[in-house]
């Protein structure tokens, strides 16, 4: 070490009876820094309590820490015995409401219902389309059979084009064919979480026109396989067919293998 070294050390760390050597200094060193911690474990230890004075001075200390924007507090009454208690969120950006938070959350699951809604009308729908495929298949020579099926596919491809751009095969084919019900509620989702604060009206009045909209196409799914199916299923059964059932396509998730 230099002498130009040693100087700064030993003015910062006051030096030891005798010749400062290496370990001197190290040892030195961590005392200084073991000094150092316990101040400000001190300097915490009285921000808190002055912080809790003043808490105790204006109101509980729940609702001091609310109101400075604290996350994750549990409700009132809540205790770790009850894990179905819902835990708020009472503060994620300093100067948003609590409130305008709460909107945006609700609002955002709603839209996810509705998308969830839509996608699983779509896979209703080709479930369905799959079977009558199927008993066509098998109902060769039987025309009242096969009219019946395919005037009742007919409808559930009407629904089915209002809900889904039946259309999209490539990445590139949303911007040749127009979205469908399922896209544009989605589509709301980000507008939503574009930032942190609340909803606005103008999103609320595009969710209801387009929730109101989905209904309706739902509604006729609905229909169809109370009032339209059971009709196509007689038909079939007469024909020692198998009926169909309202039951979704269902889709197997796509796995991957790594090339060794």
């Amino acid at each position: 070490m230099s002498d130009f070294d040693r100087a700064s050390l030993d003015r910062t760390l006051p030096s030891a009876p005798g010749s400062p050597d290496w370990a001197d200094v190290m040892s030195r060193a961590r005392v200084h820094q073991s000094h150092r911690r316990r101040r400000l474990v001190a300097l915490v230890a009285a921000a808190l309590v002055v912080a809790v004075g003043t808490a105790s001075a204006s109101g509980t200390v729940r609702d001091f820490f609310l109101d400075r924007g604290f996350i994750g507090l549990p409700p009132e009454g809540a205790t770790p015995s009850s894990p179905e208690t819902a835990y708020e969120i009472v503060g994620l950006v300093k100067d948003t409401k609590y409130q305008d938070l709460r909107e945006q959350f609700d609002l955002a699951i709603k839209v996810r219902d509705k998308a969830s809604q839509a996608n699983d009308a779509v896979l209703l729908i080709r479930g369905i389309k799959t079977q009558i495929a199927d008993r066509k298949a098998k109902a060769s020579g039987k025309p009242a059979v096969a009219k019946a099926l395919d005037d009742f596919e007919q409808a559930l491809s009407a629904v089915e084009g209002e809900i889904y751009q039946v259309k999209l095969q490539s990445s590139q084919d949303p911007l040749n064919f127009p979205i469908k019900l399922n896209n544009k509620i989605a589509a709301l989702q980000g507008i939503i979480e574009s930032a942190d604060v609340r909803p606005t009206e103008q999103t609320y009045s595009v969710f209801r026109t387009l929730s109101n909209r989905l209904d309706e196409q739902l509604a006729k799914v609905d229909s169809g396989v109370k009032t339209r199916m059971p009709p196509v299923n007689q038909l079939l059964q007469r024909e020692k067919l198998e009926p169909l059932k309202a039951e979704p396509l269902k889709v197997e998730a796509k796995t991957t293998t790594s090339q060794q």
